[in-house]
């Protein structure tokens, strides 16, 4: 696991700042970044000051089995990778601790991995997997997170390093996404489906292996690589199926009597309706070729300089509220560290940082049960 010198040397913070938050002193804190032990209690003060969850600066505690991951990044957040992946590495570690056998999340996608190996495009691999999900064409994907977790089997948890936007990896035969806990749900939603893109056409299933990405997934302004092209389009096309899209907008340009070039208004009822954003709604139009190379970025600048922001439009105009978004921690995962704490192999204060979860969660989740 990541070492607390590590740690400290790959924020992006100063020593002095560190001891103020943590009430350690400056000269201690420089004895910690130089190799020197810390003791429990200064170890905890760190995480505090370092927003980080206990687990993530105590070596060697858990004994789980190693997970050695072989990381693609596509990072945008700017810090230290070294460390970024280090924490990630150590979080997936965690939650297979926790997990164990229980789940098969590598078997339940190997359907949609041997149709994306096929000559399969994006467009192809989303109209698959909304058949074999039975998702409809004007379905919106809302409860894509429990269909990931409860249908395929993979674990869904939160990022500890909230700068990342997801992670998808396949290590020790199990599937997991993290994903950045984000106040605004339709970006978690198209991180989530970006992920999934990923793992059907990005991991081999016998490997450990994990892709990284920061901030920028679903942009207004398509990625350049093509593997984060892919999982952009993929996203996109599951979230907005083609016949679904051209119906909707039918729909509303009839309702406002609406005529020529499309418009803020069908753009944003599209976004609410599918629960994207403004951005990945205006880039699917254009690639289904509804509006014109470049149309996206231009309406969304005029969106930004005339009404402070999309929702702010959208709100103006009294379109309909968005519908609730709902993604949670894998059920299965809870359950799983649950039964951990009631067999007495974990407390429910570790039990919880090794999955990032609130205690409370975990012992709602037992009153369930």
């Amino acid at each position: 696991m990541i070492s607390i010198a590590d740690q400290l040397r790959g924020k992006k913070v100063s020593w002095g700042r560190i001891a103020k938050r943590s009430g350690i002193s400056l000269p201690r804190i420089n004895e910690i970044v130089g190799g020197a032990q810390a003791n429990l209690s200064e170890v905890r003060k760190i995480a505090e000051a370092l927003k980080l969850p206990l687990s993530s600066l105590l070596q060697g505690e858990s004994g789980a089995r190693s997970v050695d991951l072989l990381f693609r990044q596509s990072l945008y957040s700017g810090g230290d990778p070294f460390n970024q992946y280090q924490l990630i590495g150590s979080q997936i570690r965690d939650i297979i601790s926790v997990i164990g056998e229980v789940n098969s999340g590598a078997e339940g996608i190997k359907d949609f991995q041997r149709f994306a190996a096929s000559v399969a495009g994006p467009e192809l691999l989303a109209e698959y997997f909304r058949q074999a999900t039975q998702l409809g064409d004007l379905d919106p994907a809302l409860q894509l997170s429990r269909i990931a977790s409860e249908d395929l089997g993979i674990v869904i948890a939160f990022n500890r390093d909230s700068t990342i936007d997801g992670v998808s990896a396949i290590a020790g035969g199990q599937a997991v996404i993290l994903l950045g806990l984000r106040s605004f749900k339709p970006r978690m939603l198209f991180t989530l489906a970006h992920e999934l893109g990923h793992l059907f056409a990005h991991h081999g299933v016998d490997e450990n292996f994990a892709v990284v990405d920061g901030h920028g997934v679903g942009d207004i302004r398509p990625p350049r690589k093509k593997e984060e092209k892919f999982a952009d389009d993929f996203a996109s096309a599951l979230l907005l199926p083609p016949a679904g899209v051209l119906r909707l907008l039918n729909f509303v340009r009839d309702k406002y009597q609406v005529s020529g070039p499309l418009g803020d208004i069908e753009i944003l009822t599209l976004a609410r309706f599918y629960g994207v954003s403004f951005e990945v709604a205006a880039r699917r139009c254009e690639q289904l070729e509804l509006l014109p190379k470049g149309g996206a970025w231009a309406l969304y600048q005029t969106l930004c300089g005339q009404h402070g922001n999309p929702e702010r439009r959208a709100d103006q105009l009294g379109l309909s509220a968005r519908p609730e978004i709902e993604i949670s921690t894998s059920a299965s995962l809870l359950q799983r560290a649950v039964e951990k704490v009631k067999a007495g192999d974990l407390s429910i204060g570790r039990a919880a940082e090794l999955i990032n979860v609130p205690a409370a969660l975990l012992m709602a989740t037992n009153s369930r049960t």
